[in-house]
């Protein structure tokens, strides 16, 4: 009877193991292995050039530049404990959560301008 390639120790050609690391079923997202404790002096140039792109935009002016700053790095380190390198590089991580919570960041702002009383019903 002839081996299997399960049996033999061999990998079929095409299949790639999944580099994710094993999370144990209703263990909270924190128990992962911490792959960065802390954002360096090049992540917080990132935040605040994210910070700065949104000056001007949707009502943000520059006295607002360092809440936004603050808020953006707040919610990175909430997040640290999600990134995971075999899933991606850290700047696109880092790249992907400031996008995210800019977005979040947008939509409260305009919502927030939204006039309650100007709404038009859709039924007659």
């Amino acid at each position: 009877m002839a081996k299997t390639d399960a049996e033999s120790g061999k990998r079929k050609r095409g299949k790639r193991r999944s580099k994710r690391p094993v999370r144990i079923p209703g263990a909270p997202k924190q128990m992962l292995l911490p792959w960065r404790q802390e954002i360096t002096a090049e992540d917080l140039v990132t935040i605040r050039v994210a910070a700065r792109d949104l000056v001007g935009r949707h009502g943000y002016t520059r006295s607002d530049l360092d809440d936004i700053v603050q808020d953006l790095a707040l919610h990175v380190l909430e997040r640290l404990g999600e990134y995971d390198p075999g899933r991606g590089a850290w700047s696109t991580f880092l790249k992907r959560v400031l996008r995210n919570k800019i977005s979040h960041l947008i939509e409260y702002r305009t919502f927030q301008k939204r006039d309650y009383r100007k709404c038009i019903p859709l039924q007659p």
